[in-house]
């Protein structure tokens, strides 16, 4: 089947059965025969003749949405299956993986422990550091793969870096689902809130110049006094807060625009993962991080 969806998505991306046989290298009937065998197994018609070539009827346009998903799902299943080409698939290997912490609490757990379930010749060691830091052991060869929030490496020149995008996401202002914080005036939010900051997540720090700061060493802590805590809040990228709002033991706090901070940092942002250039083209990392990517969501 897979051949014959292919013929079809050149067919309806061309709109001529003459280029798409063209580009796919094999004959016109061939083109023909692929796509009547389709309509027949469904029963449908899948394109009309039109001046010119065909065009797709509305059956036509509804399968090419299952063709190219599908498509997809076979891209997929190559990428993986690659991975235990070329005696990777007897040899135990560990890829060296950094990460920003928010990164590694919000994104990786899942990620990590269904690659190693699928792979089980494989160790991941994971370093969990500031984005400068991951960058310059990835320069200096001591990492294979750094994940981070884009813009982590503040303008540095770390070398050639190839980095690829995971997902967006946008900055979010949390509390405890249970909080107490007034908002309805700056002297009573003032009054009643406590700013939440770590070192290294990402986070504006903004709000620490108007109110009573807690600074936490981990974002980990962090969290777990945001939750526990009637008063506090801090800000987290979505990718980390919306699991925690989902499950209702954070909620989203709203402010009037008159209690915004100018803003340091952009309200929005990314997460990419990086290799260096010396490690562009080998097989097993291609393979690691096109897993990450199709694991992720936001693309």
């Amino acid at each position: 089947m897979k051949s014959k969806l292919e013929v079809f998505a050149a067919a309806a991306e061309y709109l001529s059965f003459t280029l798409a046989a063209k580009a796919l290298s094999i004959s016109q009937p061939a083109v023909t025969k692929n796509i009547q065998e389709i309509e027949n197994e469904y029963n449908i018609r899948l394109f009309k003749r039109v001046p010119g070539g065909v065009s797709l009827t509305p059956e036509g346009e509804l399968f090419l949405v299952h063709a190219r998903k599908i498509l997809g799902e076979y891209d997929s299943l190559a990428e993986d299956m690659g991975y235990f080409s070329g005696g990777d698939a007897t040899a135990c290997r560990v890829i060296g993986i950094g990460a920003t912490e928010s990164v590694a609490a919000g994104l990786l757990p899942v990620v990590i422990e269904k690659y190693l379930s699928l792979f089980k010749n494989t160790g991941i060691n994971l370093k969990v550091m500031p984005g400068e830091e991951l960058f310059s052991m990835l320069q200096a060869g001591e990492l294979e793969v750094a994940i981070a929030e884009t813009g982590h490496s503040n303008g540095h020149d770390y070398g050639e870096l190839i980095d690829f995008p995971l997902l967006k996401y946008r900055m979010v202002l949390v509390a405890g689902r249970r909080n107490s914080i007034d908002v309805s005036s700056k002297k009573r939010f003032c009054r009643t809130a406590r700013f939440v900051k770590t070192s290294d997540c990402g986070m504006l720090q903004p709000f620490e110049k108007m109110l009573p700061c807690v600074e936490a060493g981990s974002l980990d802590f962090a969290i777990r006094l945001l939750l526990q805590s009637g008063n506090c809040f801090m800000q987290l990228p979505s990718y980390v807060a919306d699991s925690y709002i989902s499950r209702g033991e954070m909620a989203e706090l709203c402010m009037p625009d008159s209690l915004q901070p100018v803003h340091v940092l952009p309200a929005e942002g990314g997460v990419d993962v990086f290799i260096s250039a010396s490690n562009a083209g080998k097989e097993y990392l291609e393979n690691f991080i096109g897993f990450v990517r199709r694991s992720l969501p936001g693309l």
